[in-house]
């Protein structure tokens, strides 16, 4: 991976414990004001990393990285819950199902790009199956516990945890692909 991208993976690593949020505005639900923001650390900089990393990828690659995507994406909110606490995702499920499918998309002619797209799969498959498509279910979750009095309850897309599972998915994704291709001889 290029020098800038891991860079900017571990900016975004150190700056989901700082819990830098970025408010991106507020959403009635049921009379209840919901205000929405985005972690720097846990959404922005993972998206920026995949956006470099997807302009620096072959044009031949896309279907695969699409693919990946969108099966980690299923995959992650089909087992993501959302409670109290926000969204909960089991960090290894969305680094292995993109780990896997990126396995199957680049073996045996294009091994050295699985890192690249198992990362890409798994941090944008983790935001879009878990915050994204979890919206919903997270605004009546977050307007129960307003209601109740919890009034510092609010939305936040990739600042559930101190390490966020989207940064976490994308490390450990990379690291099962590195192992792979290491192991296959690549």
């Amino acid at each position: 991976m290029d020098e800038s991208v891991l860079v900017l993976l571990l900016a975004g690593s150190l700056l989901t414990f700082a819990k830098i949020n970025i408010f991106m505005g507020s959403k009635n639900v049921g009379g209840i004001s919901v205000p929405v923001y985005v972690n720097v650390g846990g959404a922005v900089i993972p998206l920026v990393c995949s956006a470099l990393i997807l302009t620096r990828l072959p044009v031949e690659l896309y279907p695969a990285v699409l693919f990946t995507t969108v099966a980690t994406t299923i995959i992650t909110y089909s087992v993501s819950v959302v409670d109290e606490g926000g969204v909960k995702v089991p960090v290894v499920l969305p680094a292995l199902i993109a780990g896997m499918a990126s396995l199957s998309m680049t073996y045996p002619y294009m091994l050295d790009y699985m890192p690249h797209i198992a990362y890409l799969a798994s941090t944008i498959g983790t935001i879009a199956g878990a915050d994204l498509m979890k919206l919903s279910e997270s605004f009546r979750v977050v307007a129960l516990l307003r209601a109740r009095g919890g009034s510092s309850s609010k939305v936040t897309i990739g600042g559930a945890g101190t390490l966020d599972a989207i940064i976490m998915a994308g490390l450990a994704a990379v690291s099962y692909a590195y192992l792979v291709t290491r192991l296959i001889g690549a």
